[in-house]
């Protein structure tokens, strides 16, 4: 298996840093292969790996084909300013970051939200359990447990 084979098998492993890794090597293999992987993995999970995987994207001198690319990689980056101009078409990426572990990228996705005027799915996020929920679930959904 050549390497760039190798690096975008590890995309999808189960560990962060070997994602992280693996996006780093792609970038500076600048294989035209890894682009469409890589666009994929501005959504992981992880913000160190859509970091990397922003990155590497940046150094194979990649260009979004559409809005919603240009913003998945703005939020990866964390070019917040380029997102908010994005507006709407940045929603879907910012939303997703809703369920991110991390409380700081979370409370950035609402902020960002409340810029660009995203829907309203976000709205109770802070607030009250919802109706039929419980206080450990809020408490998750706050990120004070």
């Amino acid at each position: 298996m050549d390497e760039v084979k190798k690096y975008i098998e590890e995309l999808g492993h189960g560990e962060q840093r070997v994602r992280r890794n693996a996006a780093e090597a792609l970038g500076k293999l600048g294989d035209p292969r890894a682009v469409d992987p890589l666009v994929k993995t501005l959504g992981d999970k992880g913000w160190r790996v859509r970091l990397g995987a922003a990155k590497a994207l940046e150094q194979m001198s990649w260009q979004p084909s559409t809005p919603e690319e240009d913003a998945a990689c703005s939020v990866a980056a964390g070019r917040w300013d380029r997102v908010i101009a994005l507006g709407q078409a940045a929603e879907a990426a910012v939303t997703a970051l809703l369920e991110d572990p991390d409380l700081e990228t979370r409370l950035l996705a609402v902020g960002c939200l409340e810029i660009i005027g995203g829907s309203r799915r976000w709205s109770g996020w802070f607030g009250p359990a919802a109706e039929g929920g419980d206080a450990e679930t809020d408490q998750n959904r706050r990120g004070t447990r």
